[in-house]
This record gives C-alpha cells, sequence and structure tokens, in this order.
C-alpha cells in the first residue's frame, strides 16, 4: 500500500488539469520590398549649368533691346549672341544633353540668352 503522503499527493497531481502548452511566438510579418524610387534626372536649370559657357557667347549688358537683336548660331544652332557676332562665331558640330532644354534665343534684361524648356525632354 502507498503512504498515505505518496497517495495524497498522486490525487492532487491527478487532479490538477493540465494546463496547455502556451502557443508558439508569432514571426513577426516580413516587411513590404520598398518601392524602387528612381534616381531623380537632371532638370532644365542643372543641363544649362553644365554648358551655359557653351551655348550663350561674351555678354554684355544693353546688348539687345529686343529678341530680334539676337541669333541662335553654331553648328547645331547652340549659341545664343548677338545678331552682329552671329555671323562670325564658329562651334564644334556636338549634340550635347543640354541643348534639348534650350527653347528661345532672345533678349532677356538687355543680354542675349536662352529661355529653358520647363521639363527635359
Amino acid at each position: 500500500m502507498l503512504a498515505p503522503a505518496l497517495l495524497a499527493l498522486l490525487l492532487v497531481a491527478c487532479s490538477t488539469p493540465a494546463q496547455p502548452p502556451p502557443p508558439p511566438p508569432v514571426a513577426p510579418e516580413p516587411a513590404p520590398d520598398p518601392v524602387p524610387v528612381a534616381p531623380a534626372g537632371p532638370t532644365p536649370a542643372s543641363l544649362y549649368a553644365e554648358c551655359r559657357d557653351r551655348v550663350e557667347g561674351p555678354q554684355e549688358e544693353g546688348e539687345c533691346s529686343g529678341d530680334a537683336d539676337c541669333s541662335s548660331t553654331g553648328c547645331s544652332k547652340e549659341m545664343c549672341v548677338t545678331a552682329a557676332e552671329a555671323p562670325d562665331m564658329m562651334t564644334t558640330c556636338e549634340a550635347l544633353p543640354c541643348f534639348q532644354i534650350l527653347d528661345t534665343c532672345g533678349c532677356r534684361e538687355g543680354v542675349c540668352a536662352w529661355t529653358l524648356k520647363e521639363a527635359v525632354p
């Protein structure tokens, strides 16, 4: 026969309902793939800054009073200079990316200069 203390221990152990095991830890959801961000492309102003000296001749304040006083010249018609200087201007024949954003050669605040397209083509 079992000793009374051992019997009491067995009765307690058998009468206690078994506890369910704790739920397994939940793995964190993977982070969504980041949306690729295209690198910012050049702006008309940044392209123009790269070749300003290449597309505008030496400027003198008051060299023009209207758009007719200015002319585009050069192999790619990329230079904006006074109409008087245009026949004497020569350039190398290149197609630089900055030429794509040149819009209109004209008189701007007394100097011959380009206006730029609003977006890079």
